[in-house]
């Protein structure tokens, strides 16, 4: 078992998909957990218990990735990448730092939303806080559902893309907020 990127999904013996069973993910992990745990090879070589550490460290890596949707996303968009550029070297395309820009329109709603952020800071307005939870949380439903679609219907790496990155600066905003209400309770 090698730690390539198409291994997270190979590992688990799962279809490259947005969409997964994730108590079968967890199912299949205590399943080759039990098989290549380091304890078991504890009286094998020195070898063998290298390389079954780290092996149970791709298996673990794996599981991470798999499991964190965002994380999953991210995989997927590098493997239809790969897949669609023919490129080895692809697997160090990262489509959070992708070279296409996001919407103007989008930014420039992201930009008025912080800055309601910022004025129901000052004032201490929890209600305004509330209220943004939610059109950022709905934003947010609305790009994972956008996520889903465009990798495992339509494949379209460059618009799955785009959504991810959408949907790291809603949640950095949402984290933002989060911290300000755990501040306030403080």
């Amino acid at each position: 078992m090698a730690d390539n990127l198409d291994n997270a999904f190979t590992i688990f013996g799962l279809e490259p998909q947005f969409n997964i069973d994730i108590a079968d993910l967890e199912r299949r992990y205590l399943e080759l957990q039990v098989n290549h745990h380091p304890d078991r090879f504890v009286v094998q070589s020195i070898d063998k218990r290298q390389a079954a550490t780290e092996q149970a460290s791709v298996i673990n890596n794996a599981y991470r990735q798999l499991r964190s949707p965002f994380e999953r996303a991210k995989l997927l968009i590098i493997l239809e990448y790969a897949t669609k550029t023919k490129s080895s070297s692809s697997i160090h395309f990262d489509p959070l730092a992708s070279n296409l820009p996001l919407p103007p329109d989008f930014l420039l709603e992201q930009m008025e939303q912080r800055e309601l952020l910022e004025d129901a800071k000052l004032i201490r307005d929890s209600d305004a806080l509330q209220r943004l939870r939610q059109i950022w949380q709905q934003q947010a439903d609305i790009l994972w559902q956008s996520i889903e679609d465009a990798l495992d219907e339509k494949h379209d790496v460059e618009s799955a893309s785009l959504y991810l990155r959408q949907l790291k600066f809603v949640m950095t905003q949402l984290d933002v907020l989060d911290e300000t209400l755990f501040e306030w309770s403080l």
